[in-house]
Order: C-alpha cells, then structure tokens, then sequence
C-alpha cells in the first residue's frame, strides 16, 4: 500500500489556513482533497504496515516544533481540486526532510 509522511500545523496556524481555504472557496477555488492541511515529506509503499508505523514514531521524536512560511498559493487541477500554499525553504524544514 501506498503511504504518506507530512507534518501537520498547529491549531492556531489550521485555524489560519482554513480561514484563508473559505475565503478561496468563496470566491470559487473549491478544494476536497484534505481536511488536516499539512506539508507532504515523504511518499512511502510498504506491505509492512508496523515497521512503518514504529520508524514514523521514532523520526517524529526527532523533530521539535518550527515556525514556516507560506508564500505563494496554487492548485493542483484535479478531481480533488488540491489547494497548494507553497512554504519558504529553510534550514529547519530542510533539516527534516533529510532526516
């Protein structure tokens, strides 16, 4: 099966981004496709549901919380409609998906 790797924002930064998600669909940019937003690290596919599991647990000890930017925003054009806030690289988020 096919699985993904993201970070997830906090609730104050959900709440932002969801504000800005209605204002879109407000004015006729529809997204379906996620209802936790997140940034995307890693795609993985694996039968071993329980390795993956317990090396997620281990990396996400790794990672200490980190402030990003967002910059840009764009869609996917799909069925979904995926709405894309590009984040700003930096050492923090770089460091993380290096790990």
């Amino acid at each position: 099966m096919n699985y993904a790797i993201e970070l997830v924002f906090d609730e104050e930064s959900q709440k932002v981004i969801n504000n800005l998600r209605a204002k879109l669909s407000e004015n006729g940019v529809h997204d379906e496709a996620v209802k936790l937003n997140h940034v995307s690290i890693g795609d993985y596919k694996t039968g071993n549901i329980d390795e993956l599991k317990n090396r997620v647990i281990e990396f996400s000890k790794t990672i200490k919380p980190f402030g990003i930017a967002l910059v840009s925003v764009g869609t996917f054009m799909t069925k979904e409609n995926v709405i894309f806030l590009e984040p700003v690289i930096t050492r923090e988020l770089i460091d993380v998906i290096m790990i």
